[in-house]
């Protein structure tokens, strides 16, 4: 396992991200942004996460990229996948769990993610957990984005900045970047399909 260098072979990356607004259909974004060789994806699944590397029973759905359950990211590119039915509450966790069959160096890189993300051998996608051996590393690779659709009538905060906004320092795990505490209230005071915040930090 050359998971510390960020090369990955035979893997299942299993990420968790925290989503603003919540919905009934989802997609995510891959990104083999500066990557100077094509990356396969021989499989992705998405479903909402539970206690670190589990997700919650029943919830997940098999990614598909125009329609194939295997894509390959060209060099410096990315790939949307196809919106899944899959209900995801406001404020939530989804886990995103891609099998990358060959050598393939890490790009499209968000470094200090503030969030732990997993790495075990072999196909794992579809797997409740990941075995109690997986390397954990507080990065995501690979996934830059999960968009959810929200109804006609909700909004997006977009929140330009630095690190700081980025949730540099903030706890591991715990979504307290300010962004996410912004969210909340926002969704206190307006309700839960109302307004959407983003982290561009």
């Amino acid at each position: 396992m050359r998971a510390a260098k960020l090369e990955f072979e035979n893997q299942t990356l299993r990420e968790v991200v925290h989503v603003s607004m919540g919905g009934g259909e989802v997609r995510v974004r891959l990104s083999n942004a500066y990557g100077s060789q094509p990356v396969e994806i021989a499989a992705a699944h998405i479903a909402l996460s539970a206690q670190k590397s589990g997700v919650a029973a029943g919830t997940d759905r098999a990614l598909t990229f125009s329609g194939r359950a295997s894509v390959t990211i060209p060099a410096n590119a990315l790939v949307l996948s196809d919106p899944v039915k899959l209900d995801v509450p406001a404020g939530g966790n989804v886990a995103i769990s891609i099998f990358i069959p060959k050598g393939a160096a890490g790009a499209g890189i968000h470094y200090s993610a503030q969030q732990t993300s997993y790495i075990g051998s072999g196909d794992l996608t579809s797997a409740a957990t990941l075995p109690e051996d997986a390397a954990a590393i507080t990065s995501w690779v690979f996934l830059t984005g999960v968009d959810v659709l929200a109804p006609e009538s909700a909004s997006t905060i977009v929140a330009f900045g630095d690190s700081i906004t980025d949730g540099a320092h903030s706890t591991v795990d715990a979504n307290h970047r300010w962004p996410d505490t912004l969210a909340a209230r926002l969704r206190t005071r307006h309700g839960r399909e109302r307004l959407a915040v983003v982290d561009s930090g």
